[in-house]
């Protein structure tokens, strides 16, 4: 008896909102946006206030606020008890992502990891993915080689780079037509809802940029 043929994949084409700025980390942006709002409407930015939902527990918003205030992006207005109030500094221009912040203050430049990768590919056209994670680091924004690796895999997978070889030597090269415009390629993740009787997607679905290690 024959073996039945395998149906051919279906492309569906899936409307998507581009993540923010960065793709920053999806409760600190939560937390952001309560802070944006605490700040447009003239209240007072607390713990309580910004914490809970989609925005973590009240410790990820306690080290959150602490992390910003060290930055200088928010500074500690007064202490009530055991409660700390923050505002923002006069005449601060506040950005609409949320600023990643390490725990010594210092503010990471958001995707610019990804950014110098991509720059990376556009001047050499072939690399490794070794040579890939040391030509892009730069202090501020150092490349892992697990980065490199994943972010090499994405974008062969797209259509972008092609893989030649194979193991540590294996050589991505740069296809022509991969480079469309400055911004640099983001790797995200989208939950979609698609209509199996129709094969379209039925809505818009929200991305986040995936952390590429």
């Amino acid at each position: 008896m024959a073996k039945k043929k395998a149906s051919p994949a279906q492309i569906v084409h899936i409307p998507a909102t581009l993540p923010e700025q960065g793709g920053a980390n999806p409760r600190h942006q939560a937390l952001w946006r309560r802070i944006l709002c605490a700040i447009a409407d003239g209240g007072e930015i607390t713990v309580a206030a910004i914490a809970g939902g989609d925005g973590g527990s009240r410790s990820t918003a306690q080290v959150y606020l602490r992390r910003l205030a060290k930055a200088g992006i928010l500074r500690e207005l007064r202490r009530d008890g055991t409660t700390v109030v923050y505002g923002a500094p006069e005449a601060a221009e506040l950005p609409p992502a949320a600023p990643a912040v390490r725990p010594d203050g210092t503010v990471q430049p958001l995707s610019a990891a990804r950014a110098n990768m991509w720059r990376t590919l556009q001047m050499t056209k072939a690399v490794t993915t070794r040579d890939l994670a040391i030509w892009a680091s730069t202090e501020a924004a150092p490349v892992t080689l697990r980065a490199a690796q994943a972010y090499c895999i994405a974008l062969t997978a797209a259509g972008l780079l092609l893989k030649r070889g194979s193991g540590a030597q294996a050589v991505y090269v740069l296809l022509p037509g991969a480079v469309t415009g400055p911004r640099a390629p983001v790797l995200v993740d989208l939950r979609a809802v698609i209509d199996p009787n129709t094969g379209a997607a039925v809505g818009v679905a929200p991305a986040r940029e995936v952390p590429l290690g």
